[in-house]
């Protein structure tokens, strides 16, 4: 699989994971935040939310996460590759942070948030 795929496919999870979290989590909220934008995008839909932000995720997890798994090897090995569940827990938690319309409610939403996007990385066939 080409790089450009590979990316597209990262993106695709990312936009997914946002997607199904907002319609079947309870505690996953998406909302619009009044004289909100992006570049210059109005992110005044839930739609156009999602796009940019699951994007956005999609990217993060394709150029930052592989740096973070070789900065965090040795944890990974100590737990058995489990570390990779808190660094994905992690990455989500940070999109909380960075983007006011993305909120989860409560560590549970998080949890169960970080689990569908691994599910999802799974059955694209991502790492």
């Amino acid at each position: 699989m080409s790089k450009i795929n590979n990316v597209l496919f990262y993106i695709l999870g990312g936009i997914l994971t946002l997607f199904l979290a907002k319609e079947f989590i309870p505690g996953v909220k998406i909302q619009i935040v009044p004289s909100s934008s992006f570049l210059s995008i109005k992110l005044d839909t839930e739609a156009k939310i999602i796009l940019i932000i699951g994007s956005l995720l999609g990217l993060f997890n394709f150029f930052i996460k592989p740096i973070l798994k070789k900065i965090s090897l040795p944890f990974q090995i100590l737990t058995f590759g489990l570390f990779s569940f808190v660094l994905n827990m992690a990455i989500l938690w940070f999109f909380d942070i960075i983007f006011l319309e993305l909120e989860f409610l409560n560590l549970k939403s998080l949890f169960l948030t970080t689990l569908l996007s691994i599910f999802i990385s799974f059955l694209l066939g991502l790492k």
